[in-house]
């Protein structure tokens, strides 16, 4: 059965997470974890998800898996994947392009990831944070 993904842009626009919402994130994460086993890494818990200046954005990681999507039907799931353990268990920013080209299941350039550079599409203002 095929499997297709719709971005739901929980966080649009970018948004630095108050003191409010970081607690919530972190009580949802903690009963996420209890009912499914998902891991939660330091990196996450303790480094982007407490980190003020952190940016929360989901349109660039909707964007990642929608290329990926494009450039082969179906590899949007390993995107998805790759997007998710880069953010939950590696703590890293996936609302960077970086970040995201670092992190994506194919390989198109020098380091795994999705074309970049002149001719590879629309480019957006350069943020760093992460998707939700």
């Amino acid at each position: 059965m095929p499997i297709v993904l719709r971005g739901g842009g929980l966080w649009d626009p970018a948004v630095h997470a108050t003191d409010a919402k970081w607690r919530t994130m972190c009580e949802t994460d903690a009963h996420i974890s209890r009912l499914t086993g998902q891991v939660f890494g330091p990196a996450y818990l303790d480094g982007v998800v407490v980190d003020p200046t952190s940016v929360w954005w989901s349109r660039p990681t909707v964007a990642a898996v929608l290329a990926a999507e494009a450039v082969r039907p179906g590899l949007s799931v390993a995107m998805i994947a790759a997007i998710q353990h880069a953010h939950y268990v590696d703590g890293r920013r996936v609302a960077d392009d970086n970040v995201l080209v670092g992190a994506a299941p194919h390989r198109r350039t020098r380091r795994r990831g999705l074309p970049s550079g002149p001719g590879s599409g629309a480019r957006r203002p350069a943020r760093t944070g992460h998707a939700r």
